[in-house]
């Protein structure tokens, strides 16, 4: 079994890189981390980039996991390649595109595109109140499900409209203070409950949601 350190990233083709940076910015909350010429990139974390807007066709969708080193990656590939998945590796240009040292792409059974990378990079701590609130994997997964859905139904540019998922924390809230997360009617937080929510960030699922299934 492939073992996966985290989510990296997630790359979403666009026909409008402006409509697309307004929803991202203005509805999820993300911060703009870098403009290109056929791509933007956008924060949620300390990571450089956790997903990428790039010209080119909705369809087109990529979701990135990162393994702990180049032999991680060298036998990641030899075992899907063994399964019967035909895997590339990708180019220098590529790797610096997706702001990573390595990576192979593949195609599951569904036919979604997935990309295993290695040492994806860091911009340090974040730099506006948006971004110092990580986006969870699951409110991740909740944007790329219903654009997907979205796009599926009613083309790109109802994607870009209609979709919606929920607000990220209030900044009033105290992030650093845990005590406001998992209490029960008496107010009181379990223990475990930290240590919990730790493992649950840490632990990545390799499911995909349920409507990138052809």
């Amino acid at each position: 079994m492939i073992e996966l350190k985290d989510l990296t990233y997630v790359r979403l083709g666009t026909r409008d890189l402006a409509v697309a940076e307004k929803f991202a910015v203005d509805v999820i909350g993300l911060q703009v981390g870098e403009r290109r010429k056929n791509g933007l990139y956008l924060r949620s974390d300390s990571r450089a980039h956790s997903l990428c807007y790039f010209e080119g066709d909705p369809a087109d969708q990529v979701v990135g996991f990162e393994v702990a080193d180049s032999d991680a990656l060298t036998a990641a590939g030899d075992a899907l390649a063994r399964d019967g998945h035909p895997v590339r590796r990708g180019s220098a240009e590529e790797a610096e595109m997706r702001g990573v040292h390595e990576f192979i792409a593949f195609h599951c059974p569904s036919g979604n595109h997935i990309e295993l990378v290695t040492r994806p990079q860091k911009s340090g701590a974040a730099t506006s109140p948006a971004a110092t609130r990580a986006l969870p994997d699951s409110t991740m997964w909740a944007f790329i499900r219903r654009t997907r859905c979205a796009t599926k139904s009613s083309g790109p540019r109802s994607a870009m409209r209609g979709s919606a998922i929920a607000s990220p924390p209030s900044a009033d809230a105290d992030q650093s203070d845990p005590s406001h997360i998992g209490a029960g009617e008496g107010g009181d937080t379990p223990a475990s409950s930290t240590s919990t929510i730790r493992s649950r960030r840490s632990t990545t699922s390799c499911g995909l949601p349920t409507c990138w299934r052809s």
